[in-house]
């Protein structure tokens, strides 16, 4: 047999064999937890927030606030310190595109919530 005459049944059938994943699954994302504090780094700003509401294209968060500067990063992650902060007001609900998240990570501190 060569693979030059597969038609697209037999390709769909080998693909099966060997673990191929659907492009659904491969587009999945990881679900996150209600509740959980979380420190998102997106693609033009930094944000805290506890998640109050997960779908696949944002998530819902509040007692957010916008990290106008981290200071040094390493620093950040071990003392939960903020060099500027601007917090939402409490209980406002704030959405977040999913899609520009650069990466996010439980955050173990007490969320910012003065000016600073």
């Amino acid at each position: 047999m060569n693979i030059d005459d597969l038609t697209i049944k037999q390709a769909r059938e080998l693909a099966k064999l060997f673990g191929n994943v659907a492009p659904e699954a491969a587009t999945r994302r990881l679900p996150l937890a209600l509740g959980v504090k979380l420190f998102i780094r997106t693609i033009t700003a930094h944000y805290t927030g506890k998640v109050v509401a997960v779908s696949e294209e944002e998530i819902e968060v509040v007692d957010a606030a916008w990290i106008a500067s981290d200071g040094r990063f390493a620093d950040l992650l071990k003392t939960g310190e903020f060099d500027e902060v601007e917090p939402y007001p409490d209980g406002m609900v704030v959405r977040l595109f999913r899609s520009t998240f650069l990466d996010q990570a439980e955050w173990p501190f007490d969320l910012p919530r003065k000016q600073k």
